[in-house]
Order: structure tokens, then C-alpha cells, then sequence
């Protein structure tokens, strides 16, 4: 019997969607990937929510 036709096992590269929930940041601190939080900051006068990154020791807060 022949093989004619068929392909070699192994590992198939295909491009696929990537989950957002498996996405991190890289802190620039610390350059380490991290997840992203949110903490309350007072400013003149209000409360706004802040992003942060949660890593244990950094806690940087993120640009807009």
C-alpha cells in the first residue's frame, strides 16, 4: 500500500484568534506581563476610576 495523497504528521502551523483574556501587558517599570485593575482617585474634588496594573509589587498606573 501507498501513501500517495497523504501528509506527515507533526505540528501544523495555522493562524488562529487569540482569547482577550489571555492577553497581558508588560509593564514599563518592571517589564514584567501583568493583568490590568482598577482603583478610585481623587481628583479635584471626584472620585475617577484609574487603571492600574496588578502586579504585587509595582502597582503603576497606566497612561491614557
Amino acid at each position: 500500500m501507498g501513501a500517495a495523497g497523504m501528509t506527515p504528521g507533526g505540528v501544523v502551523e495555522k493562524p488562529a484568534p487569540l482569547p482577550v483574556g489571555n492577553v497581558m501587558i508588560v509593564c514599563p517599570v518592571c517589564n514584567r506581563p501583568t493583568r490590568v485593575g482598577v482603583r478610585d482617585k481623587d481628583s479635584h474634588g471626584q472620585q475617577v476610576k484609574v487603571p492600574r496594573l496588578q502586579a504585587p509589587d509595582c502597582g503603576e498606573e497606566i497612561d491614557r
